[in-house]
């Protein structure tokens, strides 16, 4: 039985009708002297077929090439990102940084040794640590640059995965000689010189075109690390640095004008900091090591001045957890004296 190669030549050379030739090939829909015409239901089950791409990445690639466009970044990341430092660590404008630095000479002196200048630019260093201190002190302002990341983030990567994505559709486009995928044909003589220049005369039809353009660096990467590989540096900035620069000159104004944080505010911080700070788990006695409590601190309402907490404990195998505010006596009471009742009561 001759392969697609054989046949393919004999119909070039004019030895075979290729009226009466049916290839194994649910893609391939006709052929004449000339031509192979092929027919896809989708532009992904194209690219699944001729690059040999998974079903996922196909439809993602043609997602975005079509415009029906959806989130990249996934915003879980962000809270890890922003206590990892790489949030903060993202200010590369000047007047950001010296902006952070004024909020730090203010409220952590002993940090300010992160935030100089070397050759007239701004430089930081220690970002985790002035990611702590900010989400410690103001976590209602760390909340609004974690939403600003995520929407800089993934704007960046919308603008970087589109353009990357049209510009490897554009290579197929010219390589294939088609604007459309869903229905067009290749030329015999292309796929003979796929054959000959590749030396695998033993390849279907299919396969012969998948490894021709595996040689082409299309589509090089799987489309989620293609969406990272291929951010937009320009639009992240432009978006992140403005929005960075508007949220930490009102946290400023804020502290300086001394309406939102004010003395007994800072007063409560330090208290805090005192007997552990925000990072420690502390743990209220009980009578029944059943039903142990424990407490984290996860800020300062400035408004109140009580420390936002959450309860957690574990029962029966059963996790309970309870948010609220109490003052700093208050939490200090429930840590140092055995509670007779249940607090979650």
């Amino acid at each position: 039985m001759a392969n697609d190669f054989t046949t393919l030549l004999k119909i070039k050379q004019g030895k075979l009708d290729p009226d009466g030739v049916v290839f194994d090939d649910e893609f391939i829909d006709d052929i004449d002297k000339d031509n192979i015409y092929f027919e896809f239901p989708n532009t992904t089950d194209a690219l699944m077929y001729f690059l040999d791409m998974e079903e996922g990445d196909a439809s993602n690639y043609v997602s975005q090439y079509v415009g029906h466009y959806f989130d990249l970044y996934d915003c879980y990341n962000t809270e890890e990102d922003y206590d990892e430092g790489y949030v903060i660590g993202s200010l590369r404008e000047d007047e950001d940084i010296e902006l952070l630095y004024k909020i730090i000479s203010t409220i952590a002196p002993d940090m300010t040794s992160y935030l100089k200048k070397e050759d007239g630019r701004w430089v930081m260093k220690g970002e985790k640590n002035i990611s702590k201190v900010i989400k410690e002190m103001f976590p209602k302002v760390a909340d609004k640059i974690e939403d600003l990341y995520c929407q800089a983030r993934d704007q960046s990567m919308q603008v970087g995965f589109s353009d990357y994505t049209n510009g490897e559709f554009e290579k197929l486009k010219k390589i294939l000689n088609t604007r459309w995928f869903t229905e067009f044909e290749l030329s015999i003589d292309d796929l003979l010189n796929m054959y000959l220049s590749t030396n695998k005369l033993q390849y279907d039809i299919k396969d012969i075109v998948s490894h021709y353009l595996s040689k082409k660096d299309i589509f090089r990467s799987e489309s989620y690390s293609a969406m990272y590989e291929n951010e937009d540096a320009e639009t992240f900035n432009r978006i992140f640095s403005p929005g960075m620069y508007s949220i930490l000159d009102d946290l400023y104004d804020e502290i300086i004008e001394g309406e939102t944080y004010n003395s007994e505010y800072f007063e409560t911080i330090e208290k805090i900091k005192k007997i552990g700070g925000f990072s420690k788990t502390y743990q209220i006695p009980s009578t029944s090591t059943e039903s142990a409590i424990q407490v984290n601190i996860e800020g300062v309402d400035p408004e109140t001045n009580k420390l936002q907490i959450v309860l957690k404990k574990i029962q029966d195998g059963t996790r309970f957890s309870k948010k609220g505010k109490v003052t700093f006596d208050a939490l200090l009471s429930m840590l140092n004296n055995q509670q007779l009742f249940d607090i979650f009561d």
